[in-house]
């Protein structure tokens, strides 16, 4: 019926219609694999695909099987009902697949790519390649602290979902997917980091999640619990969060959801809240009081009061775990730990004003690079056109900026206009366009 390449190798998978899906070595020119005829595959083929980041085959029809074509087992099916799928195809860079079927088309991936870590104070505990690993930001340095339980399950999505990390303990909580959801407690000897060879007897339980301190969970609140007085000291209604990220100082805190960000202070008093259109992926926040989160392809900036914008664009999805200075330290899809240096000029200038610090502002005119019709637009929504006229030398823009402002005398007017005027009852000045060079 059909057959695609291999991407790299001298591979070529077939489907037929004598119910079995076939890989060949074109390079030697025979049969290498002949997929078992058993009851995942006895449905007529209409197309299949063969892609690099899991080594598997996929067919559809009414339902998607996923094929190891190692094992040669079926790892995973999908299936769409009251659909039949016709065509498949693999994204060449990034772990997606999109799929067509007689009402429409759909994208997805096989298993969640976002690596699971915790962050406390100046080091990094996350997990890659079934190990838990320790990375000290202030030293760069990465090291692997101790194995971690292997799946019994073929299945995707087997991989840790998220984990926490309790600084009194030293334990490490991870949580995933198998078993239909389940826990594991790893307590972390001083002494194994470093080493990664300790195995240890870990505690394990069935459950969707589990964090140090859960109780009472909510899906449209989040409360902020005492836990000595016993007392609730602040509730705010928000989407479902998905994660928290307190600030450096503890005064405010991150609530991340699907698309939103929402910023509160230490009590859950709502600041301000921001909306994406696509999914956000990760936040932190910076020396400076100002929350630096990523999406899929952008790195932004949000201001405490809501302002926000681009820092730069990134190639790949990454995931922040610590903003210092200039320096973005984040994870990768792959668990590789790297570090971005950023321009926070933009950012940094805006918060000044917000802040009404017109000193750091005006030695920031000075000596930095702003400029642009988006930095004077800024200024003049935000109240500040007095400040746009440092960054214009246009007289038609600088006149119209200092009527504006109300910063205008009569030597000022002089240069921007050849006569002026000024009416005995007049509540402004009266200046014609052609009069304005």
């Amino acid at each position: 019926m059909c057959a695609s390449f291999h991407p790299k190798e001298d591979l070529v998978v077939s489907a037929s219609l004598d119910q079995t899906v076939r890989v060949w070595d074109i390079g030697a020119l025979r049969k290498k694999t002949v997929s078992p005829a058993d009851d995942i595959l006895r449905l007529s083929q209409m197309n299949t695909d063969l892609f690099g980041g899991v080594d598997a085959v996929v067919k559809y029809v009414l339902e998607v099987p996923f094929w190891d074509v190692t094992k040669r087992t079926g790892v995973q099916t999908f299936r769409h009902e009251h659909d039949r799928f016709w065509i498949l195809a693999s994204h060449r860079e990034m772990n997606l697949l999109a799929a067509g079927h007689d009402s429409g088309m759909i994208v997805f991936k096989l298993e969640r790519e976002r690596p699971a870590f915790a962050v406390s104070g100046n080091s990094l505990f996350y997990t890659k390649d079934r190990f838990l690993r320790f990375y000290e930001f202030s030293a760069q340095k990465d090291t692997q602290v101790m194995p971690i339980r292997r799946p019994g399950s073929t299945s995707l999505n087997q991989s840790p979902r998220t984990l926490s990390y309790s600084p009194t303990e030293n334990a490490v909580l991870i949580c995933s997917d198998v078993d239909g959801g389940s826990y594991e407690l790893y307590f972390v000897p001083k002494d194994s980091i470093g080493r990664g060879d300790s195995l240890q007897e870990t505690k394990r339980g069935p459950g969707g999640s589990a964090v140090f301190v859960a109780r009472n969970r909510a899906e449209d609140r989040v409360v902020i619990f005492d836990l000595q007085q016993r007392l609730v000291l602040g509730e705010l209604q928000t989407p479902f969060v998905k994660y928290v990220v307190w600030s450096l100082d503890m005064e405010n805190v991150a609530l991340l959801s699907k698309h939103a960000i929402i910023i509160a202070s230490k009590k859950l008093v709502h600041q301000c809240t921001l909306h994406e259109t696509i999914r956000v992926k990760s936040g932190a926040w910076d020396d400076n009081g100002v929350f630096i989160y990523t999406t899929l392809n952008h790195i932004k900036y949000c201001l405490p009061n809501g302002d926000s914008g681009i820092i730069r664009t990134v190639d790949v999805p990454i995931y922040i775990t610590k903003v210092s200075g200039n320096t973005i330290f984040c994870l990768d899809r792959d668990g590789k730990n790297r570090s971005i240096v950023i321009d926070a000029t933009e950012y940094i200038f805006k918060l000044f004003l917000l802040k009404k610090r017109y000193d750091h502002v005006m030695s920031m005119i000075r000596n930095s690079q702003l400029f642009g019709e988006a930095v004077i637009a800024y200024l003049q929504q935000k109240g500040f056109p007095d400040v746009a006229l440092h960054f214009v030398k246009d007289e038609r823009t600088r006149f119209n900026l200092a009527i504006e402002s109300g910063n205008i005398n009569r030597g000022q007017l002089c240069t921007f206009c050849d006569l002026a005027v000024v009416g005995s009852d007049a509540s402004g000045l009266l200046c014609s366009p052609s009069q304005i060079r």
